[in-house]
């Protein structure tokens, strides 16, 4: 997998949607995947093989992170095709909104301290 996400580096996606929601890891691993994929549909067993584990994670696990990731963003964020789907679940542009957001208040308060003035 690439280093690289839309021309941002994965990790400082990560950084900024989990200061932005205010989520763990393992949340943030799950919104990072459905960002990723930028609208397409991912299935709980396509998130369960790209999800960073000593050990699979069950299909229950995958619903549980994306239950609690719809009580941290918007409601409309999150698309699903429901368990018995296998489409599964995509970020909205509603979702895709809130992630740039939080990309965009990272970025502001990287370039406030590479220049020393106060993010807007």
């Amino acid at each position: 997998m690439s280093r690289w996400v839309h021309n941002n580096s994965q990790e400082l996606i990560r950084a900024a949607l989990g200061e932005w929601f205010g989520l763990g890891r393992e949340y943030i691993e799950v919104l990072h995947i459905l960002y990723e994929a930028a609208g397409d549909w991912i299935s709980a067993e396509d998130m369960r093989s790209r999800i960073s584990s000593h050990r699979r994670l069950s299909k229950q696990a995958v619903y549980e992170r994306i239950s609690v990731l719809r009580s941290a963003v918007d409601a409309e964020s999150i698309d699903s095709g429901g368990q018995l789907d296998p489409s599964g679940y995509r970020l909205t542009e509603i979702g895709f909104d809130e992630c740039r957001r939080a990309l965009g208040s990272m970025a502001a308060v990287l370039q406030w301290r590479s220049v020393g003035e106060e993010p807007q």
